[in-house]
């Protein structure tokens, strides 16, 4: 699928009264505008509108909607009275049964999700609130929100299964996404019960969702470095065994002394992902000896048997730093904000570490090591928002962010976007703020958001008597 960004979003008779009409580019959009003026809303209609979610319009009073995709498709929605779930136009078609509660066939929601691109990102003005989701999951339950929680539980498992790929039956692969799920239905339910029902689909991560993912993305990238050595050692071994037993004749005529160097240099690099350089150095001085023993130089084939471990040891240098690339990049990108701190991921020998399961880490300048519950509210968010931007399971939607400035000094006001754009991968990003710093270095980019109210609209809102 082709990536696919919003063009066009226009809403009529919005609460009622407002007018909406804006025109989006395929990169970074800022909504600039006061309180109470909709921008909020208007992040919802997209984030419902993108999860082809078109129940929850039933919660939000308004006349028609109108997005236009880059490929100039139109996706229409109409209301003709509040409380009504909409009926569903594409490209002028109506789409589902033609009835209160319309109903949309398989192929009907294939061709939406094509015509309208991957899920969205979205990240809330009440983001914070979710550090405790997980403990507060319970909060506010009833036995009437059961069935919520266990349609959007079901809904969220097909998603990811299909976002994942996992589609297949492990037990463990199954558990995995079950959890995930149900863990974004608890937090879509609970926000819904404070912030209203026209609230979207929830998946911003609490710090705890930012730690754990973060162990388990460090866990498997060791775990497929440790198989990758396997491998790299068992085809050396084929490489030796082919010169030794003659089958293959590698003379070699580098220095011994030289290749050394380059083997001492390759196994005494300080390397915080893997704790195997000790015993690379041991058996580098074992090889010391035995070259000691042998006069002091080796020649010939026995030169081609150090040559080969030579080319092992960089070959693995090169496959560590892949393995670790998406790690430290993030590694790189929150530490640029963190003022006398650094964020680490990977093993670190103090005595939390050992005891802990986590493999993330905040460092003072004095080098101890604590949790991210040592970071403040503004450095939090920093995470959150660079981790949703980077690891979200929908890469491919549009990345919705409202008021991204939350808990941010000045500064980081005007670099975040900047931040998030860089991690992003190139996805249109559109962003509701009532802060003028964070569109301070985006002007071409920042759009004043001011909806009109229409005369005839106004004039619907009283009866005959009370215009009398």
């Amino acid at each position: 699928m082709s990536e696919v960004t919003i063009k066009r979003v226009a809403v009529q008779g919005l609460h009622g009264q407002l007018d909406v009409d804006l025109d989006l580019t395929p990169g970074l959009n800022i909504l600039y505008g006061k309180n109470g003026r909709g921008k909020t809303t208007i992040l919802h209609l997209l984030a419902n509108a993108l999860e082809l979610d078109f129940g929850r319009f039933a919660f939000l009073k308004f006349e028609r909607l109108v997005i236009v995709t880059s490929r100039d498709e139109t996706l229409e929605l109409k209301q003709t009275r509040a409380g009504q779930h909409p009926a569903v136009f594409f490209n002028e078609t109506q789409l589902g049964s033609h009835d209160d509660l319309p109903v949309f066939a398989p192929d009907e929601l294939a061709l939406l999700r094509d015509a309208l691109g991957g899920r969205p990102t979205y990240l809330p003005a009440f983001r914070s609130v979710l550090e405790r989701s997980r403990n507060d999951s319970g909060a506010y339950r009833s036995e009437r929100r059961e069935s919520e929680i266990e349609q959007i539980s079901q809904r969220e498992f097909e998603a990811l299964r299909e976002a994942t790929g996992l589609t297949g039956e492990r037990p463990v692969d199954i558990r995995f996404l079950r959890n995930e799920s149900t863990a974004v239905a608890h937090k879509t339910v609970l926000c819904r019960q404070w912030f209203g029902q026209f609230v979207p689909i929830i998946r911003y991560p609490s710090i705890a969702d930012v730690d754990e993912g973060l162990t388990d993305e460090f866990g498997r990238a060791q775990f497929e470095m440790s198989r990758r050595e396997v491998e790299m050692v068992e085809e050396s071994f084929v490489k030796i065994f082919k010169v030794i037993s003659g089958v293959e004749r590698l003379d070699s005529s580098s220095n011994s002394e030289r290749t050394l160097e380059a083997i001492y240099e390759l196994v005494s690099a300080s390397d915080s992902d893997v704790s195997t350089t000790s015993g690379s150095r041991n058996t580098f001085h074992d090889l010391q000896r035995v070259i000691a023993k042998a006069g002091g130089t080796i020649a010939g084939s026995n030169s081609a048997l150090l040559d080969i471990y030579l080319e092992m040891l960089r070959a693995r240098k090169n496959e560590r730093k892949e393995a670790f690339t998406k790690t430290h990049d993030f590694e790189e990108s929150i530490n640029r904000f963190l003022d006398n701190k650094r964020l680490r991921i990977g093993a670190l020998e103090t005595r939390q570490s050992r005891i802990s399961r986590s493999a993330v880490f905040v460092t003072s300048g004095s080098n101890h090591a604590y949790g991210l519950s040592a970071l403040s509210s503004g450095e939090r968010q920093i995470l959150t928002m660079l981790y949703s931007a980077t690891r979200s399971r929908f890469l491919a939607g549009t990345f919705l962010i409202d008021e991204p400035e939350l808990s941010l000094h000045i500064d980081w006001q005007r670099i975040i976007l900047r931040e998030l754009q860089a991690q992003s991968g190139g996805r249109q990003i559109i962003a509701c703020t009532h802060s003028p710093e964070v569109g301070a270095d985006h002007l071409s980019d920042t759009q004043d958001f001011e909806p009109v109210r229409t005369t005839a609209r106004q004039s619907q809102l009283f009866t005959e008597e009370e215009d009398l």
